[in-house]
């Protein structure tokens, strides 16, 4: 695989692992941006697919939601086997 596949492929299990986390902490994509101090456009879009993110931005939505950037780039344990 590219590397240009790769990152895709990473930045695809971030966006799901934080679609999972919101969801399961009960954070709306408004109250999200509010704590991690970002465009709710700009999550937004990152969420639906539209583009991509830079690192910091990343370690702001980690942040924000009381996880580690490790944890919301980690494959699914179903997808490690």
């Amino acid at each position: 695989m590219s590397r240009a596949g790769k990152h895709a492929d990473c930045v695809n299990i971030f966006r799901e692992n934080l679609l999972a986390a919101m969801e399961q902490k009960n954070v709306s994509i408004s109250e999200l941006s509010r704590r991690a101090k970002v465009e709710r456009s700009g999550l937004s879009r990152f969420l639906h697919g539209e583009f991509g993110c830079a690192l910091e931005y990343a370690f702001k939505l980690a942040a924000a939601l009381e996880m580690s950037l490790a944890d919301l780039v980690a494959e699914p344990e179903t997808a490690k086997r």
